[in-house]
């Protein structure tokens, strides 16, 4: 018996904050940047009626693929889709890959004429706040792109991945990484803006400066995840108080200039409340505030404002540099970087090791061609970016390994 396959292949980076942070629903400006790291995912259409997802990392799923496509056929609701994957026990890492076929249906109409068949290998560490998953759902997407022959146009792809993230998943995770996985350029920082999503031009890095990426500690299965909540919570009562107290009107918090924040804003903002307080004051608001806790509400509101200026600066500082003004520019750069890592460290979304390891750079300083480093990623602060010249890398190298102690081999992501 002859079996008739059909295959394609399609790759997709994770990506490293060079600067931006939680600024998801904020207007605010990020800069990423891709990782050498990268998913590859091999479709394949054949004539066994299962639908088989296998990865190199995580395992097998396998089912029979007359319910899928049924499921198909149906033009499911993003509800229904979820009502599926309980059914039939599909486990969270192969929903993102499954969930790619119904919504690539629901755009083209293309489904497989028999089995279907996926093969997942990934170099991009899970867990570390690099775009793993948003790298597995761009890799899926443009192999069933080569499969069918039917392609995205603009940046259409990036948005059936963030809805595929937000309303299927339900991962509360960096939408923004979707863009700079699919559509940014390798070398380059990648400017993205959150609401609405958009991409700029990539910008190019000076002659000589690259971007280097690493973890700061183990993995972890159980990121931080609920004092990351609970700052974009503070952050949510810091912007609703200062709307009241505001006599201008704005869009987004990062329309707010420092300069204005700092003199009209910033003193109308307590400190800190606690959830108690935020339920008597907010009690359309107060889902989810634990009433014994503190909430940082002044620091967690006023970050967007000043990370999304050092953004903004960092941008324009690289757009209109003079040939005789990169080095000055590159260590401008990295003093940025710093600030950001500080105000992270601030609000407790860093790590111990994690600060070491960014002061250890700080340290070896600008003169030695380290110029700066920061935490990447707002989740389990497990990855650290820095901009390095490219001839001190064994410098790099060097540091690396005196933290190598516990947790093995430092690996890097980029460069």
């Amino acid at each position: 018996m002859i079996t008739i396959q059909k295959s394609a292949i399609g790759t997709a980076p994770g990506k490293l904050d060079f600067l931006g942070g939680f600024q998801d629903g904020s207007g605010g400006l990020t800069l990423q940047a891709q990782t050498q790291a990268k998913t590859t995912v091999l479709a394949t259409e054949g004539s066994d009626p299962i639908l088989s997802i296998t990865s190199t990392q995580r395992g097998q799923f396998k089912s029979e693929i007359e319910s899928f496509k049924e499921l198909l056929a149906s033009k499911p609701s993003n509800s229904k889709i979820t009502e599926w994957f309980t059914q039939f026990e599909v486990p969270i890492w192969a929903r993102y890959v499954a969930a790619c076929v119904v919504l690539f249906n629901r755009e083209f109409g293309w489904q497989p004429n028999k089995g279907l068949a996926f093969a997942i290998s990934s170099d991009i560490p899970i867990r570390v706040g690099i775009g793993s998953s948003a790298a597995l759902e761009v890799a899926t997407l443009h192999a069933l792109e080569k499969l069918s022959g039917q392609y995205f146009t603009d940046r259409r792809l990036a948005e059936i991945a963030i809805e595929l993230e937000r309303e299927i998943i339900g991962a509360h995770d960096d939408v923004l990484t979707q863009l700079s996985s699919a559509y940014g350029k390798p070398g380059c920082l990648i400017p993205v803006r959150s609401r609405p999503e958009a991409i700029a031009t990539p910008i190019e890095l000076p002659k000589g400066v690259t971007i280097i990426g690493f973890p700061s500690e183990a993995r972890q299965d159980n990121p931080r995840n609920a004092h990351n909540n609970k700052i974009l919570k503070a952050a949510k009562i810091g912007e609703e108080i200062a709307r009241d107290q505001s006599d201008s009107v704005w869009e987004f918090a990062t329309d707010i200039q420092p300069s204005r924040y700092l003199k009209h804003i910033k003193p109308t903002l307590p400190e800190s409340l606690t959830g108690h307080e935020i339920t008597e004051k907010f009690p359309d608001l107060s889902d989810g505030f634990e009433s014994n806790k503190t909430y940082l509400i002044r620091d967690a509101f006023s970050f967007s404002i000043f990370e999304n200026h050092r953004c903004s600066l960092a941008a324009q500082l690289l757009y209109g540099m003079a040939h005789n003004s990169k080095r000055k520019v590159t260590e401008l750069l990295g003093e940025l970087m710093y600030q950001s890592h500080l105000n992270y460290s601030l609000l407790g979304l860093t790590s111990h090791r994690t600060d070491e390891m960014v002061d250890a750079f700080a340290q070896a300083g600008a003169d030695q061609g380290i110029f700066g480093a920061r935490i990447s990623g707002f989740g389990s602060g497990s990855a650290i970016v820095a901009l390095v010249d490219k001839k001190a890398l064994k410098i790099v190298r060097d540091l690396l390994k005196s933290f190598e102690r516990d947790t093995g081999e430092v690996v890097p992501l980029i460069r």
